[in-house]
């Protein structure tokens, strides 16, 4: 990559960059479609090693193959990928307004009903990625768009995971933003769909609260704090607002929700519910209704009746004299209405025949003693017998296992050894990634060596003997670049000697060395040459049989090069053109045998762009031969 920012890439003229970070954003112009785009360039340090430019390069293209795999209104939309002069590129769709992260850090917190209306959009994206097969892996603030218009759009697939391709993330390498990473991401585990749904729980904390629910001074305390706190429903979200949340930042993935879908229901329900007070209110109507008599509600049918005594004037006792032995009538008792021996709270006794003490007098009863004898409750109240029935005593509190200073080392002890266990696995990482840098290097100076070795040998020579040479140095190449370089040359020269073939009339040499060419460098161009071969060597046959061969193998070459293209454009033209060969077929064998024609018919129709005209041809024709 060259030093300063490109006037253009490829079609496209650069205004200005606008970001820059693992890559380069630059805001352009498409003079074909007229309209604004950005650019997102591939940003490779020159000190990069031919593996790891390898390894960028192949993630830039899983972002293009993920985010350009995903036609949804709140997903940044990409329109095509290129390369120019070894700069690698995609461009999409110009988004206005302002990332989350910009609208957080200037306003602060977000209205509930504001913050799940964003929520819910960045759900509707993740359920549609995650339903074709895509794991988005980094969601946070920046990585969500809100434009000028109010509308939300996902970006940044660049770490995104492909379930239905090969992991480019080993076991245990970790990738994301560590405030946003799940607990399963932390640790480099394996992760699914609900990873996302923890990240989008983390967003919705901090558009509801200003802050990020896990923080600390650097990566270690982070991610402990991922592992291991446990959050408190923070002080003005709602009951249900935060049951949402707190469910889908559950540490175990088994305990959140199981898709986005549900939780963008949960969320629909919380604000149909118009739920913003954050505690549930006090009642202020009537008390629902308890058995007990006048005053309590509705009596109890089967309770004994209750008998309450008239009302008693308690005269204050004058200066001098005790409360203790304040009696109201005069002296006297009242009347008892029960008949068990009325009993004022200053003369009860609380067993029979021990009096109740007097003031000054220490209380006559007998202390606890383990295993001695009990103090029995009376035998008679008002008349009528009871049965002995021992005092209960709670049991002494159980000791606890650990003392809090135990638990504070252990907490401590864990601590330092995950700090220290931390340090010395990045140190081991980055002894892993200088040596396989040192490794590169060397593997890129014998390869230089080989390709000089190799240019040497060929120049000049006829092109059988560049074959030959290069055929062989080939096999002493060990860096991919290197390979990938020579294996496009010799595609060139199998493509030569195919040609010097085809013209002296050895077309059965000629189509071997085109599917050399195809073989060893696929792209679409080879395929291509050798789809041109088979539809000359056509025109120059009469015999059916040898006819149909090459317009099969033609329609196929076809297929091969849509598959291999790198432009939407060009997928267009060659599943077109692969169509009108299996049609060609068809037609042929229409008047001999039916059953195959309809079959080239049916592969004509699966490989055409569905709103094409041959699409509608092979249509028409299956629905011919079935009348």
């Amino acid at each position: 990559m060259s030093s300063g920012p490109p006037t253009k890439l490829g079609k496209y003229d650069i205004i200005r960059e606008i970001a820059r970070s693992n890559d380069i954003v630059y805001e352009a112009y498409d003079p074909l479609m007229n309209r604004r785009v950005a650019i997102k360039e591939l940003a490779v340090a020159s000190t990069s090693t031919s593996q790891q430019r390898e390894d960028r390069v192949k993630r830039f293209l899983r972002e293009v193959k993920a985010a350009g795999s995903l036609a949804h209104p709140n997903i940044v939309t990409v329109y095509e990928v290129g390369e120019e002069s070894g700069r690698h590129y995609m461009a999409m769709e110009f988004l206005d307004g302002n990332t989350l992260r910009n609208q957080i850090d200037s306003h602060g917190k977000i209205a509930q009903d504001r913050a799940i209306e964003i929520a819910v959009d960045v759900l509707c994206a993740l359920d549609f990625a995650h339903k074709h097969g895509v794991i988005h892996r980094d969601i946070k603030p920046e990585n969500i768009q809100i434009l000028s218009n109010g509308t939300v759009k996902l970006t940044d697939f660049g770490i995104a995971r492909l379930t239905f391709e090969p992991n480019l993330t080993i076991d245990g390498q970790v990738f994301g933003t560590p405030s946003y990473m799940s607990p399963e991401q932390v640790v480099g585990r394996e992760i699914d769909v609900r990873s996302d749904i923890f990240s989008i729980g983390t967003v919705l904390f901090e558009m509801l609260t200003g802050e990020k629910p896990f923080k600390g001074d650097n990566v270690v305390a982070i991610t402990y704090a991922i592992m291991n706190t446990s959050l408190d429903c923070p002080q003005g979200i709602g009951f249900a607002m935060w049951q949402v949340i707190s469910k889908a930042m559950e540490k175990s993935p088994q305990m959140r929700f199981a898709t986005a879908e549900e939780m963008i229901e949960a969320l629909r329900q919380v604000q149909n519910a118009g739920q913003v007070q954050p505690h549930l209110p006090v009642s202020s109507g009537p008390m629902p209704p308890v058995f007990g008599g006048p005053g309590n509600g509705p009596v109890n049918p089967y309770a004994p009746p209750v008998v309450v005594p008239p009302p008693v004037s308690m005269p204050m006792p004058m200066h001098g004299q005790s409360p203790y032995n304040t009696t109201p009538y005069g002296g006297a008792l009242p009347p008892d209405p029960y008949g068990m021996g009325y009993q004022t709270p200053y003369n009860q006794q609380p067993y029979p025949g021990t009096p109740y003490p007097q003031p000054g007098v220490p209380y006559n009863q007998q202390p606890y003693v383990p295993g001695g004898p009990y103090p029995q409750a009376p035998q008679t109240l008002g008349g009528m017998n009871y049965p002995h029935a021992p005092v209960y005593y709670p049991p002494a509190p159980r000791r606890p296992v650990f003392k809090p200073e135990t638990k504070q080392f252990v907490a401590r002890f864990l601590l330092v050894l995950l700090i220290v266990g931390t340090f010395m696995g990045l140190v081991i990482y980055a002894i892993i990634e200088i040596g396989k840098g040192i490794n590169g290097m060397e593997t890129t100076r014998r390869d230089n060596q080989v390709q000089q070795q190799i240019q040497t040998e060929t120049q000049g020579e006829p092109v059988e003997q560049q074959i030959a040479a290069r055929e062989k140095g080939m096999k002493d190449l060990q860096g991919t670049m290197g390979r990938a370089e020579e294996s496009a040359k010799l595609a060139d020269n199998y493509v030569q000697a195919a040609q010097s073939k085809e013209v002296a009339g050895k077309p059965a040499e000629a189509e071997a060395y085109y599917q050399k060419a195809a073989e060893a460098d696929p792209i679409a161009p080879r395929y291509v040459n050798l789809a041109a071969f088979y539809q000359r060597m056509e025109r120059k046959v009469t015999n059916t049989d040898d006819r149909l061969e090459f317009i099969r193998g033609a329609g196929e070459s076809f297929q091969h090069a849509a598959q291999s293209a790198q432009t939407k454009e060009d997928r267009e033209k060659f599943k077109r053109q692969s169509a009108q060969q299996f049609l060609k077929a068809g037609d042929l064998l229409k008047p001999f045998d039916s059953r195959m024609a309809r079959e080239y018919y049916y592969q004509a129709r699966d490989v055409a762009p569905p709103e094409s005209e041959e699409f509608k041809l092979a249509q028409q024709a299956i629905d011919s031969l079935s009348a």
